[in-house]
């Protein structure tokens, strides 16, 4: 027979671990959220992609603008907080389409916590929207095209540069500016242009037409190792400083292309991207190969990014539909 005195003392070890691991459990779901978040933030630099960095980041400081710069435990991360940090979100003017991707980054930083401190995941972000909704158009015509290509603008001005990004990235079948302003010299030789796209690294591949050739040999130079006289080859942190400059201006000098040119929409890097895929998709180009055109990791995201484009299709179909019956 087992001595008493033992059972109790091996009940009461047992019975301490499991108010320890309770205790810990509090302890850790005590924890400051957003201090802790930017700690995680740091320890996946150079773990995952720069973008993602830029996500995180981006979310966590307007999250934590919500909160007047104050922090909040791990235990005030509810679906009260969510809700109300999505209502500020769309009374300070953020579309839904931002909201939804700072959504999913302080959900990322949620979950990683959670494993991290070994609480319990309560899933706060279940009654808010973490989707992609339909964005206005942001495709111009062929004409607006042909407007912006038929300006002769002065060689080697900082217009004539955003013209030719503009139509090389329309050309290049709606290339990213992020992937043009980082496209080497070496990228451009031969027949094709090879490069891996930033925000997915997906493989692309583009025919170096007439039209991108023309633009390529204006550029082209053994003094740089970018193509395009965009950035300076620095170390990563101040690369991601002067492509944030970068794209502020290529913005700001877009719209006044699109005055010189007379267009009345708002110019910016990601029309020539849209209206290649809007002209390819009026043009009868599957769906499928739009996808891979625009290195796509989903042919859903190529979905959400034509799908008012190609409600040309859906009329026509309407139309067919009542001609039968009014025969």
């Amino acid at each position: 027979m087992k001595n008493p005195i033992e059972l109790i003392r091996k009940m009461f070890v047992k019975e301490k671990k499991k108010t320890t691991r309770t205790s810990c459990k509090k302890q850790n779901f005590q924890k400051l959220f957003v201090r802790h978040a930017r700690k995680i933030i740091e320890e996946k630099k150079g773990k995952v992609s720069q973008s993602t960095i830029e996500n995180y980041t981006v979310a966590l400081n307007s999250f934590s603008k919500f909160l007047d710069n104050k922090d909040v435990t791990t235990a005030d991360i509810n679906c009260k907080t969510m809700q109300g940090y999505e209502r500020w979100m769309e009374d300070n003017g953020i579309c839904r389409n931002t909201s939804s991707c700072y959504m999913r980054a302080i959900r990322a930083l949620y979950n990683i916590s959670a494993k991290k401190l070994h609480f319990t995941n309560r899933h706060p972000f279940e009654n808010v929207f973490t989707g992609n909704a339909r964005t206005a158009k942001r495709d111009i015509t062929i004409k607006d095209i042909k407007s912006i290509t038929d300006l002769k603008l002065e060689e080697y001005t900082k217009l004539k540069l955003t013209q030719d990004i503009f139509l090389f990235c329309f050309y290049a079948m709606g290339m990213p500016f992020i992937d043009a302003a980082h496209l080497k010299q070496t990228q451009v030789n031969g027949s094709h242009i090879i490069y891996y796209r930033h925000k997915t690294q997906q493989c692309v591949t583009v025919k170096i037409e007439p039209c991108i050739r023309e633009i390529i040999n204006r550029y082209k130079s053994n003094k740089r190792k970018y193509l395009f006289p965009i950035l300076k080859e620095k170390d990563k942190e101040q690369d991601n400083k002067q492509y944030s400059k970068a794209l502020a201006t290529y913005n700001r000098h877009l719209g006044e292309l699109a005055k010189l040119a007379g267009i009345n929409k708002h110019l910016t890097s990601y029309v020539a991207r849209h209206t290649w895929a809007s002209i390819a998709c009026k043009n009868d180009v599957e769906m499928n190969v739009i996808s891979r055109a625009m290195g796509h990791t989903s042919i859903k995201t190529t979905q959400i990014y034509i799908g008012q484009a190609c409600d040309n299709a859906v009329d026509k179909a309407c139309q067919k539909v009542i001609r039968v019956i009014n025969k």
